[in-house]
């Protein structure tokens, strides 16, 4: 499928989800140049406290030590890491999610929360400056991993 996407497009952009489990995830990850990993910006403990296990730094890590495991070390080396900062964090800790992860992948980025990304549908001009250059940062980053 990738090969037949990739006739026409130069870019493949996949959202995955949060289940390794699942067929698409494993083909994605399989076909991937370049992982792109969201975080929130919560410390672990009180991501856990709060329910968060997915989008969380513990959770990245796991993504993490199960691509080793699965022989992409590689490919999280190179992954790129953004920390969100959700609307109201519990004991938001964005300095310690970016140590915790850093040392793990090519890049930590952070982006502030934009309100309006929160809403759909999203129109370009109501999202916030500092948004728009965060995502381009992120973007750049990206494709500088290709």
């Amino acid at each position: 499928m990738r090969e037949i996407v990739g006739q026409r497009y130069g870019l493949i952009l996949v959202d995955t989800g949060n289940d390794v489990q699942a067929p698409i995830w494993r083909a994605a990850v399989d076909a991937t140049d370049q992982l792109l990993i969201t975080v929130h910006a919560h410390d672990t403990a009180a991501g856990h406290a709060a329910g968060h296990a997915a989008g969380d730094a513990a959770g990245a890590e796991r993504l993490l030590d199960r691509l080793e495991r699965a022989g992409r070390r590689e490919l999280g080396r190179r992954a790129v890491v953004v920390i969100t900062a959700p609307p109201s964090p519990l004991d938001p800790d964005p300095e310690g999610v970016e140590r915790q992860l850093s040392d793990r992948c090519r890049l930590v980025l952070r982006v502030p929360h934009d309100p309006h990304l929160d809403d759909a549908p999203v129109t370009t001009d109501a999202v916030s400056t500092q948004s728009r250059r965060a995502w381009l940062r992120v973007a750049a980053a990206v494709a500088d991993g290709l």
